[in-house]
């Protein structure tokens, strides 16, 4: 019984190898067919793992399926949704920036009202073809509006492993399909591991953490609330708006409103004006006028005396509390109520 038995469990055994070498024979042959099929279309200098759609969100085999899957129903029916829903996002964008510009006339209003000086004519308004859109102010001014710039990138796509333009977003998606750009974007992409690799060989692509910058890191000190901050252009604007007898002003050259901060215009400039951050400071008036208050300026001479004078903190031990933003903020409330 027990030979018949041993007998039978080789002879499964022996069964299922058989079976999971022809397999692996049929896989081995499968994928020469598909390699050969690959070599024959379009495709052939495209990596078989790049033949992917992103209209469909597929994976295909080879450049010979790929094609047939680009050619097939499923995959136009795919485009002629996505082509409707590039509609209906370029008409929420141009609604968007039909918004924009009634808040913006609503406060230029305001301004005029209250008699502050306004940059734009109310007499002249421009109409802009792309955003569908009548606004105050010169054209080119809006051109340069982030805005407008999002709606022009969205409806006239660039690819730039190819460098080219297309007039339509959906053209720009067959275009990604095409052969020409998979190759490209391959190669690109083959470059630019490239240069990581060479970055790293030679130790550029170092990552410094937050507790490197601590143990290394210079740490500015204000002389008279004795507040430390990471970086010098932190230090002068803590001195410009707690310890300096000069105040500075920023004014928006569009609607006349007055701020004590940059980031404060900049960002009223960019929301308001719809103006581009890389622009936004051209809008942006400064001016200087003297603080109020003895204490000031009997304690702080002019800034930039102070700022030079400006101490190096020293590296703090492992078991010295490290600096917490909460508590620094309550002990320059509490330097500020003592004055």
């Amino acid at each position: 019984m027990d030979t018949s038995a041993g007998a039978e469990d080789a002879a499964l055994k022996e069964t299922k190898e058989a079976s999971d070498k022809s397999e692996k024979d049929n896989a081995k042959a499968t994928g020469k067919k598909s390699e050969a099929r690959h070599a024959e279309s379009r495709y052939a200098e495209v990596p078989m793992n790049h033949m992917f759609c992103h209209i469909c969100n597929k994976h295909m085999w080879n450049g010979f399926s790929f094609e047939n899957h680009l050619r097939g129903r499923a995959h136009r029916l795919m485009m002629d949704k996505l082509d409707e829903s590039y509609k209906v996002k370029v008409d929420l964008m141009r609604h968007e920036l039909r918004v924009a510009e009634e808040q913006r006339q609503l406060s230029l209003n305001n301004s005029k009202r209250r008699s502050k000086k306004v940059s734009v004519d109310f007499n002249v308004r421009e109409y802009c073809t792309m955003c569908n859109l009548n606004f105050y102010g010169t054209l080119s001014m809006h051109r340069k509006s982030e805005k407008h710039q999002q709606l022009k990138t969205f409806l006239y796509p660039h690819c730039f492993p190819c460098l080219k333009k297309f007039p339509s977003r959906i053209e720009y998606d067959e275009h990604c399909l095409s052969p020409t750009h998979m190759k490209n974007a391959v190669q690109c992409e083959e470059q630019r591991k490239n240069k990581e690799d060479e970055k790293l060989a030679k130790g550029e692509a170092e990552v410094r953490t937050a507790e490197d910058e601590d143990k290394t890191g210079p740490k500015y000190v204000c002389e008279t609330c004795k507040l430390q901050v990471g970086y010098k252009q932190s230090l002068i604007q803590h001195m410009k708006l707690k310890h300096s007898s000069l105040k500075t002003d920023y004014t928006c050259k569009e609607c006349g409103n007055t701020y004590s901060t940059h980031f404060n215009a900049e960002r009223h400039i960019k929301k308001v004006h719809n103006v581009k951050s890389s622009l936004a400071s051209q809008y942006i008036i400064e001016r200087v006028r003297p603080g109020g208050g003895n204490k000031e300026e009997e304690n702080n001479n002019e800034l930039s005396n102070l700022i030079d004078d400006a101490d190096v903190a020293p590296k703090k031990s492992d078991e010295e509390e490290k600096y917490e933003p909460l508590e620094a903020d309550a002990t320059l409330v509490r330097v500020q109520q003592n004055k």
